[in-house]
């Protein structure tokens, strides 16, 4: 488990996910936003290309 007290270290091109997630209980609704990202030597590079804009339907 990745962790900010873990001692474990990841290696490069190691790939991990990313999973925000925003629910509203009164309503039974959620929704979660997966990006997964590859570790690089020099930072990671974001792997996900589906936009993030709100669009209103």
């Amino acid at each position: 488990r990745v962790s900010r007290t873990a001692d474990d270290e990841l290696p490069e091109g190691a790939c991990v996910t990313i999973e925000p997630g925003v629910y509203v209980p009164e309503q039974n609704y959620g929704v979660r936003i997966e990006d997964i990202v590859v570790l690089r030597a020099d930072g990671s590079e974001n792997l996900t290309r589906s936009p993030k804009e709100l669009m209103m339907l």
